[in-house]
């Protein structure tokens, strides 16, 4: 882990004097709140699903995104001080709800559910469940699914119901907003399922422009347009969104490093995620310049720039590499982007060409065959997770947050300190993957 980069990222978030008391006292207090009074509704939701809510963890979550969501309505709401308390745990509150829907929706369309057609029915049924939609039923009713599958719906249901019931008395124009971002993370959700298949079309690039910011962003964003009632509300949703993206970009991406955490949970379902992506991208790069031959053609040179430009691979931060500048030498480029460690950057190029080709085919064959310990050993092997991990806290990303925070209040410090310890529980989580 990049220590001073880190160490910078905690101070541009640190709050000072009494801000720092009343955070620590909140957060206690909010805790205790929403464990005690929610715990016996939470139990009662839940009560013949035991088995599910623990392997999902759900009730932690829960505290969690209940506090985020109380931390962001704080900042964007203009609540008056008498109803303000009361009007931001509320909010937080349909936050939490809203997040545990999603996580175990996921855990329905990457663990249990193998019928796209299936998948897309109960991604509609939750449409039309947010749509306050309560006549909706599920198409499907008549097939057989196993014990874990009907828990994990019966839990969806319950989620889905109080979310409903939480977003009663908002206005329509917000609930119209919230469905449509809503609905774009579904179908993102969706259109994940892609990720237990193969094609050659399906690389870095790919992933990077069609899957990456659909999910983390509309995850994060649809439930706080129900909060916000006016056009000062609106433009401070709109600081929070920048300032969110900016924080998300110190650790390349949210979602890049939730897939490292998640890789042996990801192979196991047959999913390829961005180290796998990574892998692809590189093989094919290899293969590409090969079929080039040598790389003093001018024509072959450009050729391989805009190859190397619309792969993606140069898009992370990698302290290794960042005293050289690339920018005009097409050979430093080539190595830059097959390197995911200092090491590879001194491998001699061809070599190298040949270690990603064989690395990718050997990924791609263990995934056609359902074996996940030979998909995790490739991606090991090409050391991915370490491209990724290394990525996190480029000084450019952490000076631009800096300078977003800077004349800003406690609040939107507050809601980014509260994100990034969620971010970096999960920055943790990858980094034990790293091995």
């Amino acid at each position: 882990m990049n220590e001073s980069g880190y160490n910078d990222l905690k101070l541009i978030l640190k709050l000072d004097g009494w801000h720092s008391i009343r955070y620590n006292i909140e957060l206690v207090f909010l805790v205790i709140l929403l464990k005690y009074k929610y715990s016996k509704q939470f139990e009662n939701l839940f009560k013949h699903q035991t088995g599910i809510v623990i392997k999902l963890k759900l009730k932690n979550r829960f505290i969690a995104g209940s506090y985020l969501g109380y931390t962001i309505s704080r900042y964007v709401t203009n609540s008056e001080r008498k109803t303000r308390f009361r009007e931001n745990l509320k909010n937080g509150v349909l936050y939490g709800y809203w997040g545990l829907t999603i996580i175990t929706l996921d855990y329905l369309i990457d663990s249990l559910l193998e019928d796209p057609k299936i998948v897309k029915e109960f991604t509609q049924y939750c449409i039309n469940r947010l749509s306050s939609n309560e006549s909706a039923s599920f198409k499907y009713s008549n097939v057989v699914f196993t014990q874990e599958i009907i828990e994990a719906k019966d839990i969806l249901d319950e989620l889905l119901s109080a979310l409903t019931r939480n977003i009663m008395g908002i206005s329509e124009n917000n609930r119209a907003i919230f469905v449509r971002s809503a609905v774009e993370l579904l179908n993102a959700q969706l259109y994940s399922m892609k990720q237990k298949d193969y094609s050659e079309e399906m690389n870095f690039k790919w992933y990077w422009n069609d899957v990456l910011n659909q999910k983390t962003l509309n995850f994060f964003l649809a439930p706080i347009n129900l909060f916000c009632n006016s056009i000062t509300e609106f433009e401070k949703l709109n600081r929070l969104r920048n300032t969110f993206l900016a924080l998300n970009k110190c650790y390349w991406h949210w979602q890049l490093i939730d897939d490292v955490a998640d890789l042996i949970k990801d192979s196991a379902d047959k999913i390829i995620s961005a180290p796998g992506y990574i892998v692809i991208s590189q093989g094919q790069l290899s293969q590409f310049v090969l079929t080039l031959g040598k790389l003093n053609s001018f024509n072959q040179s450009k050729a391989l720039d805009i190859y190397i430009t619309e792969s993606r691979l140069l898009e992370s931060y990698l302290p290794f590499a960042e005293h050289y500048s690339p920018e005009d030498n097409i050979y430093l480029r080539t190595k830059i982007s097959l390197s995911n460690t200092a090491d590879d950057l001194n491998m001699d190029l061809k070599e190298l060409l040949y270690e990603k080709i064989e690395i990718m085919n050997t990924f791609i064959a263990a995934h056609f065959q359902g074996n996940a310990d030979s998909m995790i050993s490739s991606i090991r092997r090409s050391r991915a997770c370490k491209r990724i991990l290394s990525s996190t806290f480029d000084p450019k990303n952490i000076s631009f947050l800096n300078m977003l925070l800077k004349n800003e209040g406690s609040e939107l410090v507050v809601c980014m300190k509260t994100l990034h310890s969620i971010l970096h529980n999960t920055y943790s989580k990858a980094l034990l993957q790293d091995k």
